[in-house]
């Protein structure tokens, strides 16, 4: 019943598969939903309309990309008056300042680097923290979701790390260690080696549902990172929309 509604979007997935792995840009998508993909022609505030017309009120918000919706006038015009003067020159502008100091007010913390993608700044911030910590060592908690790059598309196995996807290096986890989210104890065994450069965790976990802090595991996390000399990464791709400077 669902598939004669969408006989437009049927044509075009047809047509895509001449074209791209499963009929979809990024081959994951075919497996969102039991159905054939919907193809999408626009949006309009929390809804989007398929190339057959059919209205959907989204409550995933674009995987919480769209959190403003869709076809904001405000936001619209800036796009359009930016994309006319230029999408991108490799150099600074003024409102890359102007960015960074309404960051530096929400959140307190005083400098900003950008990258294109959230996996691209945890790379990053696995890095700068191996850098100054002279440390290899990653650690992560169980449920996490830090990205698409290898050492973090891997599942906890023991005290190890091993691959979740096909494809990947079997070394993507030999530097990462998993533990159980609000695991304090867990947390200051695993520091107590002295081989940590960062922890890494979203405030709240999103990925798995959502799973809460239990109250003073933020602390706790805190306290024991800065004790060992380890370095504290918050990744916020997903939480820092909860509230004003972050969950």
């Amino acid at each position: 019943a669902f598939h004669a509604r969408i006989p437009k979007s049927l044509k075009l997935w047809k047509q895509a598969r001449g074209v791209m792995p499963n009929g979809v840009p990024m081959s994951w998508m075919l497996g969102l939903h039991r159905h054939a993909p919907v193809f999408a022609s626009k949006g309009e505030k929390a809804w989007f309309i398929d190339v057959d017309g059919n209205r959907y009120l989204d409550m995933n918000l674009s995987d919480l990309s769209a959190t403003t919706g869709f076809g904001h006038p405000a936001i619209t015009r800036a796009v359009a008056r930016q994309a006319a003067r230029g999408a991108q020159f490799l150099l600074p502008a003024e409102d890359s300042i102007i960015v960074s100091e309404l960051l530096k007010e929400r959140t307190g913390m005083p400098f900003w680097q950008f990258t294109l993608s959230a996996s691209g700044a945890n790379a990053e911030a696995f890095r700068l923290a191996r850098l100054a910590t002279g440390r290899r060592r990653i650690l992560m908690f169980d449920g996490k979701y830090h990205g698409h790059f290898d050492e973090v598309l891997v599942k906890r196995s023991g005290r190890s790390a091993r691959p979740s996807l096909l494809g990947t290096s079997p070394a993507s986890g030999r530097d990462v260690t998993i533990i159980p989210f609000n695991d304090a104890d867990a947390l200051a065994a695993e520091l107590k080696r002295g081989d940590v450069a960062c922890v890494i965790t979203e405030p709240a976990l999103t990925n798995v549902n959502l799973v809460l802090p239990n109250p003073g595991f933020h602390d706790a996390l805190r306290k024991l990172t800065r004790k060992h000399g380890s370095l504290l990464v918050i990744d916020e791709a997903h939480t820092m929309q909860m509230a004003y400077g972050g969950l």
